[in-house]
Parts: C-alpha cells; sequence; structure tokens
C-alpha cells in the first residue's frame, strides 16, 4: 500500500476545495471496468505512479484490479478536485480484507484525503470482514505510523512476499472491530476541528424539525424557527438539522444567527412574514405560553441527498437516538452522532452507494 497526505500543509491556500461543485468522491462500479470509463484511467493513473516502487504495479492493475472491478470483488474510489483526480483508494473485498491502495497527490496533501479513504474503505465493508491487513514498505511504515495507529494498527511484521529491495515488505492486520471503532473516533474527531482549519466548519447543535417545516426552509419560504425554550448562548453557530417521521433522516444544516423572545403575540408580529407556518398552527404551538423565541434562520444548506439515520446508524456501529427538540454535538456522550455528523456531510460529495454493503 501507498499512503501519503497525512503530513499538514496551509489549508488557506485551498479555499473553496471543499465546494461540492469542486471536490467529489467516485466509487467505480461494474460498468467502470467494463467500459474502462473517464474514472476507471483516473485511478490508473494515480495507481500506476509508483511504478519505480512497484514495478509489476500496472500488470496487477490491468489485471488483477481491473478484473476484482468488474467482478465486484473490488472496490475502488477516485477523489477529484476541480476536475482532476487527486486521490485514490482500492480494496479487496471479503472477510480477510485487503486495502490494496491509498494514494493522495503531494500537491493535495494535508486535507484528510488519507483519513477520508481510509475511512470510506472500513466502511465499505461493514458487515462483510472480520480482520483488515495491507502490506506497505517498512520505510512507509516508519515516516505514516501515527496514521496507521490511530486506525487501529499498532503493529507490523515481514511480509512473505517482497516488493524492493532494501526495504522490507511489512503486513499489518487488525480485528474489524477494533478498526470501526477507530473510525468512528477519527470522524468524531473530524468534526470537532476548529472551523478556520477545517473545510468541515462543524455544526455544534443537532435540531430535530417536522419535515413539512424543513421543506419550508429549504425553499427560503421559513426563516424563523418557534421554540418555547432555546438558550441564546447558541446564536451564531450552526444546527445540524434532523427531518423527523416518516423522513427520520439528517437533511441540511443551518446558521442560528439571532433570537427573538418575547411574549407569542409580539413575536408573531415581528416574524410573521417568515413564519412558514399560518397564524392558527402557531398559537397551538404556544398555547399557554408566556413567552415564545424565535430563531433566525440563515446560510441554509440542503443535504442534496438526506441520510436516513438508520443507515448511518448501521454503517457506525452505534446508536443514534434523535432529539425530540435539540441537543448539544459537543457535549460528553456524543461521540457517536459527531461521527455520524462528518459522515453525513462526506456523503454529501460522494457518489450514491459508495458505502453500500
Amino acid at each position: 500500500m501507498t499512503v501519503k497526505g497525512s503530513e499538514p500543509v496551509n489549508r488557506s491556500e485551498f479555499a473553496g476545495v471543499w465546494d461540492q461543485a469542486a471536490f467529489s468522491i467516485v466509487r467505480l462500479q461494474e460498468a467502470d471496468a467494463l467500459s474502462g470509463s473517464d474514472h476507471l484511467r483516473a485511478l490508473r493513473s494515480l495507481v500506476v505512479t509508483d511504478q519505480l516502487g512497484y514495478p509489476g504495479i500496472r500488470s496487477w492493475f490491468d489485471g488483477k484490479v481491473v478484473h476484482g472491478l468488474s467482478t465486484g470483488e473490488r472496490t475502488a474510489y477516485v477523489a477529484y478536485v476541480r476536475g482532476q483526480p487527486v486521490a485514490s483508494a482500492i480494496l479487496k473485498r471479503g472477510r480477510d480484507t485487503k486495502l490494496c491502495n491509498l494514494r493522495v497527490r503531494e500537491e493535495w496533501q494535508g486535507l484528510d484525503l488519507g483519513r477520508i479513504l481510509f475511512s470510506l474503505m472500513v466502511l465499505e465493508v461493514r458487515g462483510i470482514a472480520t480482520q483488515l491487513h495491507f502490506s506497505l514498505p517498512e520505510s512507509l511504515w516508519e515516516t505514516k505510523r501515527p496514521f496507521f495507529e490511530a486506525f487501529g494498527f499498532t503493529s507490523a511484521h515481514q511480509a512473505r512476499r517482497q516488493y524492493r529491495h532494501g526495504d522490507p515488505e511489512l503486513v499489518c492486520s487488525q480485528e474489524f472491530s477494533r478498526v470501526l471503532r477507530s473510525v468512528v473516533q477519527i470522524l468524531s474527531n473530524l468534526a470537532t476541528t476548529d472551523p478556520s482549519q477545517t473545510h468541515l466548519d462543524p455544526p455544534s447543535l443537532l435540531m430535530s424539525i417536522k419535515p413539512a417545516y424543513w421543506d419550508q426552509i429549504a425553499a427560503g419560504k421559513k426563516t424563523f424557527e418557534f421554540r418555547k425554550r432555546f438558550s441564546n448562548r447558541s446564536m451564531g453557530v450552526r444546527a445540524l438539522l434532523y427531518a423527523s417521521r416518516p423522513v427520520c433522516s439528517l437533511v441540511g444544516e443551518v446558521k442560528l444567527q439571532e433570537m427573538i423572545s418575547g411574549d407569542p403575540h409580539q413575536v408573531w408580529n415581528r416574524c410573521a412574514q417568515g413564519a412558514g407556518v399560518e397564524q392558527g398552527d402557531f398559537e397551538i404551538y404556544v398555547r399557554s405560553a408566556r413567552e415564545v423565541r424565535a430563531i433566525q434562520l440563515t446560510d441554509v444548506r440542503p443535504f442534496g441527498r438526506p441520510v436516513p439515520i438508520a443507515r448511518l446508524a448501521e454503517l457506525l456501529g452505534c446508536t443514534l437516538r434523535p432529539p425530540q427538540s435539540f441537543c448539544h454535538l459537543h457535549k460528553h456522550n456524543c461521540e457517536a452522532w459527531l461521527a455520524a455528523a462528518s459522515l453525513a456531510r462526506l456523503l454529501q460529495y460522494c457518489t450514491p452507494g459508495l458505502t453500500r454493503a
């Protein structure tokens, strides 16, 4: 395996990279292998860069990788930035899954692409694999050891097959359950990184909302969300939105701009134009409350593909119970939701079905 891309760089150089129009991850399908698609050619161009280190890599790709993709035995990914292929990953599926390739072009290192693709490879084989393994040169193990240890691979031993003269090939193995726990932690960490230093601009709150209201928010017709209880300290942060039954999915994000508080009559008079509900429905909600809060919603970012929380829970191997109203994601014991938030966002950049079992 070739692993590059874990060294930090000046992220300010990559402004706009994480716009969905600029960045995408494609999961290659059987049709790509059979037709020799542009995605297959992009994958090959990234993989065979290691021809000097691995003299047989062209033959391996043209024979085993292409055939494995055509039969579903292997899965591959290509990450693109502004239409240019920048990273690749290949795995061989099975109970003892082999992670065959992970590569990030040097000029695009430092954007977490290595961790993202490695995590997607692990999630790809949930329900299939019991063990994960890969081989790599000893020099790579020594220089990138923290990267592998973050995923639970703590030791390496000499491989039977050697590829490079003077650089012994090593093998790393670990139980799938251990690696999956590490993936959850890594995704959680991505969701808590300082937004000035990362593409994720992490949400601080998870809010439940009725599907009909979300439709109004996404359409720009509902710019205020009414709550009987809410803290002004949460203003200025981003919120991840969960659409309740029957949708039961994470559907997008908003910024909580400011809050207007007062008696129901005052609040309605100030916010009716962006209420997104009829006055009668508003009055039923507030009932006999003496005070109500209107939260102004701005910078609405609907997910192109809503993500069912049942699917997220399945992929991450955890339980996700949505709050009745809202919860703070950075509180203790919210690791699973933080990981789900990162994964839901990541899947917006990916072709459909990328993490199917």
